[in-house]
């Protein structure tokens, strides 16, 4: 006698190895991500039509200004060149020995065909040595009469 298996109408796929593969792929994406605080600076951004608010002559206050061909200075003090690495040591030395360093003021000026990639550099270089208080001054614009 010949047997034949029989034929079940209705398969159901086995869906275990599916679900493994959605596992791991969450504990891959659960391990490689990283979380970052976004908003580490505390910036102000002054409106050029407010009237002048004067910032304190505080001496911590440090100044970083940038002319028009992407020189920094920091506090009147030219660096030697344009890259983050002297703007972020000349950070260290201007707050060297100071006591709670995120709470000293760090005003930029930056003249107006300054690229904004300066401004942007100043401000990570700022970040990284951990003076978080940034301002940004502007002259006001003169109205017309």
């Amino acid at each position: 006698m010949r047997l034949q298996p029989q034929r079940d109408d209705n398969p159901e796929p086995n869906l275990t190895p599916l679900i493994d593969v959605v596992f791991l792929l969450l504990i891959f994406f659960m391990v490689t991500t990283t979380f970052e605080r976004e908003a580490q600076l505390v910036l102000e951004f002054p409106s050029a039509n407010q009237s002048r608010q004067p910032i304190s002559k505080n001496k911590d206050r440090i100044e970083i200004t940038i002319d028009n061909k992407g020189n920094y200075f920091v506090n009147h003090q030219q660096l030697i060149n344009s890259s983050r690495d002297a703007l972020r040591r000349a950070l260290r030395v201007a707050v060297e020995g100071k006591r709670n360093v995120g709470s000293i003021p760090v005003i930029i000026s930056a003249h107006a065909k300054a690229k904004h990639r300066h401004v942007i550099m100043a401000m990570d270089a700022s970040r990284e040595v951990g003076l978080l208080n940034v301002l940004f001054s502007t002259v006001r614009k003169k109205s017309r009469k």
